[in-house]
């Protein structure tokens, strides 16, 4: 569109500046053509259109226009030597071009009795005939400022309809990627249940008497179960099964933590199922285990505490710690108490690394406690 708009220039500049017989004076002439040049190359070209500017610019063409027309020795029809009056296409198309805005080719409509007018009182001529000899002239700026406005607003309409569809096609893909995500994870959370809670509705649906003992079986179940809900990305299989024989001896089992195991915290994860597994074992009736994995909290710590451990349990543990000050870049640290212990393991925390997670947001639904004893 651009290269059309300079095109039609060039032709109306060619033909028209040659009607040197037309032109009164060529002062006039010349300083319309520089203020009609310039108000083209600005309403291609300025950076910025504001009302300001645009009305600047308008009005500025319809000057220049007025004083070139009345500077003419007028012919009954017009010729090339009104060329200048064409020329405002440059100018009033690229502003409802650039502005998006019907305004401008309605500026183009009123330059005709404005200019006309003007041209009219200034070269002593009947304003009424030389608005009727001369609207031809008008129509192409008209035409084409019109056409410039309705381009515009049609191709931000297609633009925005695009955009809206890669919006809702990229929103579409996002939600089917979540599904899948979360059908992956439920299948993956399945799979490592396995299927000891079907066995178990099975036989429940079928009428087995629900007496003590399936009553202690279930709630073993639900908690090992829980596990592997609340944990599931540092639960394996090892804890899983110590954890289920520490119920079954009677020792209550809390396991906690929803936080993935990065790379960096692979040497933290496997002290800690280390631990777990072996105070697991030292965990006897009465006893309570709790096991919490939250590297991404405040304190960037994992945690095993047992309460009534057996007097060999803190040894074992500084056996697989080796020696309970630290593990390779894992600082760990043994605090026992009669037959309370409690260890910390610790990563230090690297520059820009995950932000702490809300502690009180996790413990009411990760936390799963289970006492082995009957209900």
């Amino acid at each position: 569109m651009v290269g059309f708009f300079i095109l039609c220039l060039l032709i109306s500049l060619s033909m028209g500046v040659p009607c040197s017989p037309y032109v009164i004076d060529w002062r006039i002439e010349d300083l319309g053509l520089a203020i009609l040049v310039l108000s083209v190359g600005a309403a291609m070209c300025w950076p910025r259109l504001n009302l300001r500017i645009c009305t600047l610019l308008a009005v500025a063409t319809m000057a220049a226009q007025i004083i070139m027309l009345a500077n003419l020795r007028l012919t009954p029809e017009p010729e090339w030597q009104e060329w200048f009056i064409g020329f405002s296409l440059g100018v009033f198309a690229p502003l409802a071009w650039r502005t998006r805005s019907r305004l401008w080719w309605l500026v183009a409509v009123a330059s005709l009795p404005v200019v006309t007018a003007g041209a009219a009182i200034l070269g002593g001529h009947d304003i009424g005939w030389l608005m009727a000899s001369r609207a031809s002239s008008f129509s192409f700026p008209v035409v084409m400022s019109m056409g410039a406005a309705w381009a515009a607003s049609s191709m931000d309409a297609a633009l925005e309809m695009v955009r809206d569809r890669r919006r809702r096609i990229s929103e579409a893909i996002r939600w089917r990627a979540h599904a899948d995500a979360v059908r992956l994870e439920t299948e993956r959370r399945l799979a490592a249940i396995g299927g000891d809670p079907l066995v178990m509705l099975e036989r429940l649906s079928a009428g087995m008497p629900i007496d003590a003992e399936v009553r202690r079986e279930c709630a073993i179940l639900e908690a090992s179960t829980r596990d592997l809900l609340v944990a599931p990305h540092v639960v394996s299989a090892t804890m899983h099964r110590s954890f289920r024989k520490a119920r079954e001896r009677g020792a209550t089992v809390v396991m906690t933590g929803v936080d993935p195991v990065d790379a960096d915290r692979a040497e933290m994860a496997a002290l800690f199922r280390r631990v777990c597994v072996r105070l697991a074992g030292e965990a006897g009736e009465g006893a309570r285990l709790t096991c919490r994995w939250a590297p991404r909290s405040s304190p960037g710590q994992a945690t095993v505490a047992l309460s009534g451990a057996t007097p060999g349990a803190a040894a074992g543990v500084s056996e697989i710690l080796g020696g309970g000050g630290s593990a390779g870049q894992v600082s760990a640290e043994v605090i026992a108490d009669g037959d309370d212990l409690l260890v910390i393991l610790t990563v230090p925390r690297t520059p820009g690394g995950d932000a702490p997670a809300p502690e009180d947001c996790q413990q009411g639904a990760e936390q799963t406690e289970t006492a082995a004893g009957p209900r």
